[in-house]
């Protein structure tokens, strides 16, 4: 603002203001007030911003803090774990720093005794699907050794490393095979009926023609390699929650 009124007096463009006073030809003391007061007000809006949070659907614009910093939400989307604004940048601008260093550190601090021995090894890379949610059931087809002729989208199940799906034929009748045959799934397991409340992703590359088992809700039939991540192969068949996505690198 005060290079503003500068060049308004001075009748020159701005950018030659802020480029003499660079070279100190305007001697502009540093003022700390002004610089408290911006501190002052990033400082405010990271305190009205909630905590991010898995599980919680952010719009676009949308505030949060994590980790002593604030951020942005630039596409909307609904949290996972592994999707943390310091990590996922196609999600979160960092806005501000929320806190100063303390002046005087604990001399005596207290590391966690337990730290997480097993992290996730494969945190959830896609942005955000922006499709339904579909709620049901999903099963497990062996891939090992098809060929790509005998699928529906002629892929072959080892291009993808395994991490592949059928999914009932009425989603290839409504949505077309070009559509997704270049399509992946987010596939979710119930913590019950023999599901761990894991997430995996699976490239789509096949029909299912079974889906009136488990009362006409049977989705999906994953390759065991994908199954094996998200439920136990012993049930058959357990509960999920999945989308269709755009496949992340690795699954193209």
């Amino acid at each position: 603002m005060r290079r503003t009124m500068i060049a308004d007096r001075l009748g020159l463009p701005l950018l030659a203001v802020i480029a003499v006073t660079a070279m100190g030809c305007i001697g502009e003391p540093f003022e700390p007030e002004e610089f408290a007061e911006d501190q002052d007000s990033a400082l405010a809006g990271c305190a009205s911003a909630p905590a991010w949070a898995e599980g919680v659907t952010y719009a676009t614009g949308a505030a949060v803090r994590y980790e002593g910093k604030s951020y942005e939400c630039i596409q909307g989307h609904t949290s996972l774990a592994g999707w943390v604004p310091s990590v996922v940048a196609a999600l979160w601008r960092e806005t501000s720093t929320c806190s100063t260093p303390n002046p005087n550190p604990d001399p005596n601090p207290n590391p966690n005794p337990n730290p997480n021995p097993n992290p996730n090894p494969n945190p959830d890379p896609g942005p955000n699907p922006g499709g339904a949610t579909h709620s049901g059931y999903a099963s497990y087809n062996i891939y090992d050794g098809i060929p790509a002729t005998s699928v529906k989208c002629n892929l072959s199940p080892q291009t993808y490393g395994m991490q592949v799906t059928a999914i009932r034929r009425d989603f290839f009748q409504q949505h077309g095979i070009n559509v997704l045959c270049n399509k992946c799934v987010r596939v979710t397991s119930k913590s019950f009926g023999g599901g761990y409340g894991a997430t995996a992703i699976a490239r789509i590359i096949d029909e299912s023609n079974d889906f009136s088992l488990n009362g006409g809700t049977r989705y999906l039939d994953l390759a065991p390699q994908v199954f094996s991540k998200i439920g136990n192969t012993d049930a058959g068949s357990i509960p999920i929650d999945f989308q269709i996505i755009d496949c992340p690198a690795g699954l193209n």
